[in-house]
């Protein structure tokens, strides 16, 4: 080495490196030490950044390590940098105490607002979050899973609102429910076992959604053959049919006949209508029972099937039941009783059965105006 420098230089006047390789005494490939190369390829053991450090592809693609915002971020970008998928680290103490965020790239469906998928941890809220959400604001725009201290929900946010919307699913401590006023019930695919082919999806119904029952003894006692109704329940819920659904009514209660020494032939007609106290209104179905002599009670039961195919929802207050006499001599009473016995209250529950795939049930229902 002369006084003015190197008497070996590793670059030329230029700067350019000269040499094959630069590197520590103690380089071994992949083992220890440093080697910088003159085709542009490194290796170091360890090293500390200041600043952003941005790794580009052949192609443009490019990752960014940006350690210089309150939420250091590790970024995956498109060419352009218009698309990008991002993991973002925690801010202790800040605002917003991001424990970990990742983002999908850029996706726009239909309707033309563009959305990420994203998974989002934040610390401050307690919150953790599998979302759809726009691009624009990060609002929830889809199917949303969240789960916090308290509680943990799946819901759908249609518009651009608050985080907790339409909400399908709730966990709530040692509770669970469904909590979505227009929630149509489970969908599952199975395949059916009368027809080869791919899996069938069926909507199996809300379940019970409306009861209505009478506990005060004698309902309606028909004055012959003539109709009688059920003035009034002792309790009834309103219910809503809606339109494309199919239902069920399962109709109970007990009936008996005036007569002190009934013929075999006396027979009551029990008649499911769609209001109380009405002997017009439509008919879902009937239901015939042999009645015993006053004081003795037979008890009937029978589901009903329906359907609506109406085009819009129809809402019915309640459902009623009539009575007649079909055959025989006496007069026919349709009975209730809240206490003990061989009968119990008269009532109707009607359930949501939902789509229902099968076409022969579908063809037996009446439909409801």
């Amino acid at each position: 080495m002369s006084g003015e420098g190197f008497n070996n230089p590793v670059s030329n006047a230029l700067g350019t490196l000269i040499r094959a390789v630069l590197k520590s005494i103690n380089y071994i490939t992949g083992v220890s030490g440093w080697a910088i190369f003159k085709n542009g390829n490194a290796e170091f053991a360890s090293g500390t950044f200041r600043g952003t450090i941005t790794v580009t592809s052949p192609n443009g693609q490019k990752i960014v390590i940006d350690a210089s915002t309150a939420n250091p971020q590790l970024t995956f970008s498109s060419v352009d940098g218009t698309n990008f998928s991002s993991l973002s680290a925690p801010n202790p103490g800040g605002n917003s105490n991001v424990g970990i965020m990742a983002r999908s790239g850029l996706f726009t469906p239909g309707d033309g607002i563009a959305r990420r998928s994203r998974v989002y941890m934040d610390d401050t809220f307690g919150l953790a979050q599998l979302a759809i959400v726009k691009d624009s604001n990060g609002n929830p725009k889809g199917g949303q899973v969240q789960l916090n201290s308290t509680q943990g929900f799946i819901g759908y946010t249609d518009t651009d609102a608050a985080i907790q919307q339409n909400l399908v699913f709730v966990v709530t401590g040692a509770t669970w429910n469904v909590d979505k006023v227009d929630f149509l019930g489970a969908n599952v695919k199975y395949s059916n076992e009368n027809t080869a082919g791919a899996l069938v999806s069926y909507d199996q119904g809300r379940g019970i959604i409306a009861v209505m029952y009478y506990t005060g003894g004698t309902g309606a006692t028909s004055v012959g053959a003539t109709e009688v109704a059920l003035v009034a329940w002792t309790a009834a819920n309103s219910c809503r049919f809606k339109t494309g659904r199919k239902y069920s009514a399962e109709v109970g209660g007990g009936a008996f006949t005036s007569t002190a020494a009934p013929s075999p032939t006396e027979i009551a007609t029990v008649t499911l209508r769609t209001a109380v106290n009405s002997i017009v209104a439509q008919i879902l179905g009937t239901i015939r029972v042999s009645t015993p002599s006053a004081g003795n009670v037979n008890s009937f039961e029978r589901k009903i099937y329906f359907k609506n195919t109406s085009g819009a929802n129809v809402d019915k207050t309640s459902f009623g039941l009539t009575v007649l006499r079909a055959a025989g001599v006496g007069n026919a009473s349709i009975f209730g009783n809240a206490a003990p016995g061989p009968t119990g209250p008269l009532y109707v529950i009607i359930r949501d059965e939902g789509l229902v795939g099968e076409t022969q049930l579908d063809n037996m229902m009446i439909a409801i105006t």
